[in-house]
Formats: structure tokens, sequence, C-alpha cells
């Protein structure tokens, strides 16, 4: 079985820092699952339309964990609160 690893940006390090310790707990266990399987069946994991490198989405709660996946490398965009999603997808599209 392929072992991924998972890289955080600066910008998901810093979402880390906002919720509470219980949501941060549940991010963070989420977060070791993807070292196992990155791409898990829907509904918690979604590929996002809209972007030139594929995008994916996990459900993490009230929560969204934004990832890209390179070969065996995970990496975290963002952790973001649903309600603010599009707004934080909107700022990706134009990176």
């Amino acid at each position: 079985m392929i072992q991924f690893r998972v890289q955080l940006t600066r910008a998901a390090a810093k979402d880390l820092d906002a919720p509470d310790k219980a949501v941060r707990a549940a991010v963070v266990a989420d977060l070791a699952k993807l070292s196992e399987s990155p791409i898990d069946r829907p509904p918690r994991v979604k590929r996002l339309r809209g972007f030139k490198h594929p995008l994916y989405r996990l459900r993490s709660g009230n929560h969204r964990i934004v990832d890209r996946i390179d070969e065996t490398l995970v990496t975290i965009l963002r952790v973001i609160d649903r309600k603010v999603r599009e707004r934080s997808l909107r700022n990706l599209r134009k990176s």
C-alpha cells in the first residue's frame, strides 16, 4: 500500500490556529487519514471543478480541507469553514 506524505501550506497552518480544540482535533485526525488514502469516495471527498491542477475537498464537520495531490505528496492548501468556502476558493482560482 502506498503511503502518502501530507504537507501544509502556511495558509493552511494559519487556518488550523483559528478553530477551537475539539474542531482542530477532528481536522487533524482527518489529515492523518489522508496519508493512507487521499482520494476517498463521495460525499467526504469531492473533486473541485474549474482549476488547472485538480483540487479536492474533504469534509471534516463544518470545515473543508482543500488539497492537491502530486504523486505521493498531498498538499493541504486551506482548512476553511464551510460558510466562507466559496470566497476562499475564488481566491485560489486567481492564484
